[in-house]
């Protein structure tokens, strides 16, 4: 028989990493979902014949749902802001970066979220605010967007983040970012949620 008083055991985890924060995440999203039942997370949602993946893809849950491995209608990119061992090389990650390029930057290049018209960003805020890493982004973007010449990438005003709401202990912000794939032009419109750790 199951014991009628249940201890549960606790356990303290200090976490690291971005992908151990996206992973814990991940299942509590996946929790909230299944009450619903419409859709759900899939954590490091891979792109079929690249390399490359998102920190998340959000697929349908519906009996007639496509079963194709490329059926996200929607992708995220997790970023934490700073990073947790300082890296003046890396330090716009979640704008620009090398090799594989940063998040907004995949998104602007058409890694992420190919064929999509919306997707997101989180950030999770290791220190300072989501005020000081609004201004600091911004004023790092308004430098690609004076600096766009000749580049491969165009960086313009829309790149900028808007601040549109808190939601309880979430910070919400919105870009409309110029795409460029495969020589083609469009725009993909980015939602930013920023969770203070």
């Amino acid at each position: 028989t199951f014991p009628t008083v249940y201890k549960k055991k606790t356990v303290n985890i200090k976490v690291t990493n971005e992908d151990d924060v996206s992973q814990s995440l991940c299942i509590f999203l996946n929790r909230q979902c299944h009450k619903g039942g419409l859709f759900f997370f899939h954590f490091q949602y891979r792109y079929i014949k690249t390399r490359r993946s998102s920190d998340f893809g959000i697929l349908e849950m519906a009996d007639n749902a496509p079963n194709d491995i490329d059926s996200a209608f929607f992708v995220l990119e997790a970023k934490w802001l700073p990073l947790p061992k300082p890296n003046k090389s890396r330090e716009k990650e979640y704008i620009i970066g090398n090799p594989e390029g940063g998040g907004i930057e995949r998104f602007k290049r058409g890694h992420h979220g190919t064929g999509l018209t919306q997707s997101a960003m989180i950030a999770y805020i290791q220190s300072e605010n989501c005020f000081y890493w609004h201004e600091k982004i911004n004023a790092w973007i308004q430098n690609l967007i004076d600096d766009t010449i000749g580049k491969d990438i165009i960086w313009e005003p829309n790149d900028l983040l808007i601040f549109e709401k808190e939601l309880d202990t979430i910070y919400k912000y919105k870009s409309t970012n110029k795409r460029i794939y495969k020589e083609a032009i469009d725009t993909i419109t980015l939602y930013h949620y920023w969770l203070p750790l």
